[in-house]
């Protein structure tokens, strides 16, 4: 009969407490506290100690020596704690990283203070212990812990807030008022999930680029089919709205290549025609001038406008 080595090593865990520490105790003593029969716990200590492979599992430093009724554990392995592994000490770091991510800057400093006593212990475990697949993490760092506060304050408590942002593709910063639904880490980057009165709509807004924000005493009230988890799971997070798209119409030339790694529909001539998520118009112009020739805007309208005027400013820096 075959025997279950999870719970046989469940058993062992059980039945060590009891002899470790011991010059030696009743067998009997030891079978009643642990609740197993006296065949059974001879087989699972006589596992530790009889092994037909080599070396398995074998561990020589472990003797557990049988007289008459009685039983005795000699070995300094159950006499200190379990060792955690590299895996978990990364494991356990990815976490507080994670639970950093969500919490207020007088909460961060105890969770970074845990984190920098894991790193020095991940960096303390020997050579042998190194793998190459596993990474720990950090959460995106940002300047102003005040600002950020502000705006999970005001997303928590569902209180409007007044800020000054500046879009990427815009020099001049202009003044919103918003309703925060959440504040939350996305691919590097802080971002706040709003609606915004002056643009009538839902916008991502990227906190590195809100100048200042004030928490106001109105408050407001999130519909109910706003859904944040669905607005990410849309890959919309990057975009100042979550309804802007470039669509790119990429030549035949190259468009075998495109459909490799992005998602799009071919046209009768052989091109290929992509929607990509707008982050903002700069990067939209120098997506689609790294392609050349090759590539064409479609919608919307700014931003082709934006590509000939860059376009026509680097002709005449040429000449």
């Amino acid at each position: 009969m075959s025997v279950d080595a999870g719970e046989r090593l469940q058993r062992i865990l059980r039945v060590m407490p009891h002899i470790v520490g011991h010059d030696d105790v009743s067998f009997d003593d030891v079978r009643a506290r642990v609740g197993v029969d006296a065949g059974t716990l001879l087989d699972d200590l006589r596992a530790l100690t009889e092994r037909d492979d080599e070396p398995g599992g074998f561990v020589e430093a472990v003797r557990i020596l049988f007289e008459h009724d009685r039983v005795s554990v000699q070995s300094p392995h159950f006499a200190r704690p379990t060792r955690i592994t590299l895996p978990e000490l990364c494991a356990l770091e990815l976490g507080l990283a994670m639970l950093g991510a969500g919490a207020t800057s007088g909460e961060r400093t105890v969770i970074d203070r845990a984190r920098k006593r894991v790193r020095a212990a991940i960096v303390a475990m020997p050579t042998s212990a190194a793998r190459d697949d596993v990474w720990y993490a950090s959460a995106p760092a940002h300047g102003d812990d005040h600002l950020l506060d502000t705006l999970r304050v005001c997303a928590k408590e569902s209180t409007k807030a007044r800020m000054t942002y500046r879009r990427g593709d815009l020099s001049e910063s202009t003044e919103r008022v918003v309703h925060p639904y959440a504040v939350l880490p996305v691919r590097g980057k802080w971002f706040l999930i709003a609606w915004c009165e002056r643009s009538d709509g839902v916008r991502f807004f990227r906190v590195d680029r809100i100048r200042s924000a004030e928490r106001l005493d109105e408050h407001f009230s999130r519909p109910a089919d706003v859904d944040v988890d669905a607005l990410f799971a849309q890959d919309r997070a990057l975009g100042s709205s979550p309804a802007e798209r470039l669509v790119v119409e990429y030549s035949p030339r190259i468009a075998r290549w495109i459909a490799e790694r992005e998602e799009g529909d071919y046209a009768p001539d052989g091109s290929f025609v992509v929607s990509h998520p707008l982050a903002d118009d700069t990067w939209a112009v120098r997506h689609v001038l790294q392609y050349g020739p090759e590539a064409r805007v479609l919608s919307p309208e700014g931003v082709r406008e934006k590509v000939m005027t860059t376009l026509r400013a680097m002709a005449e820096q040429g000449r």
